[in-house]
């Protein structure tokens, strides 16, 4: 979901994605601008690599998209940044 093209001002914030939980907004830019990515499932894994050494990774699913195609799932690994939405204004 695309962010209204009138919102200029974004009330936000960058939190680690293991502070993220089910019903945050995120806004996240991919090239086709700023997009709304509504949190509805947190998951965590880790899996061991070849070198002992542990891989933490988050998957971040969204809530229903408008217009019924698949949830979005993002993956992104223990210790990013992201950018949560607390508000926006309109201009």
């Amino acid at each position: 979901m695309a962010l209204p093209r009138e919102s200029r001002d974004l009330d936000a914030t960058i939190m680690p994605v293991g502070h993220v939980q089910p019903g945050m907004s995120l806004v996240f830019d991919k090239g086709l601008g700023r997009q709304l990515f509504q949190v509805e499932k947190v998951g965590f894994s880790s899996k061991r690599q070849d070198d002992g050494s542990y891989l933490n990774t988050y998957t971040l699913t969204s809530g229903p998209t408008a217009d019924g195609s698949p949830p979005w799932v993002v993956e992104l690994p223990a210790g990013a940044m992201v950018c949560r939405i607390l508000g926006y204004s309109a201009a």
